[in-house]
């Protein structure tokens, strides 16, 4: 299967397809796209690993690498002081 991009998806479409990615590499996805019926020109693409999966594992490390980093806070301050 060759890799495609995230949003080669039609509206109304279901299946498995590789991608890759420049930081992780090669996942293979499950993906469906579903038009929004309250507005004709909004689709809605959703993108999946199979769990316990490389490609899952893939997706958590890309998932950690964007989520912002957050200041402790007090209680988690003082835990790490005892």
């Amino acid at each position: 299967m060759e890799p495609r991009s995230l949003h080669s998806s039609r509206p109304g479409r279901a299946g498995t397809k590789r991608i890759h990615h420049e930081l992780v590499g090669d996942m293979e996805l499950v993906y469906e796209t579903l038009a929004l019926p309250g507005d004709p020109g909004l689709t809605l693409y959703i993108n999946a690993a199979e769990p316990a999966t490389p490609s899952a594992d893939a997706l958590r490390l890309l998932a950690a690498w964007s989520t912002p980093m957050q200041e402790p806070t007090p209680h988690q301050q003082k835990e790490h002081q005892d």
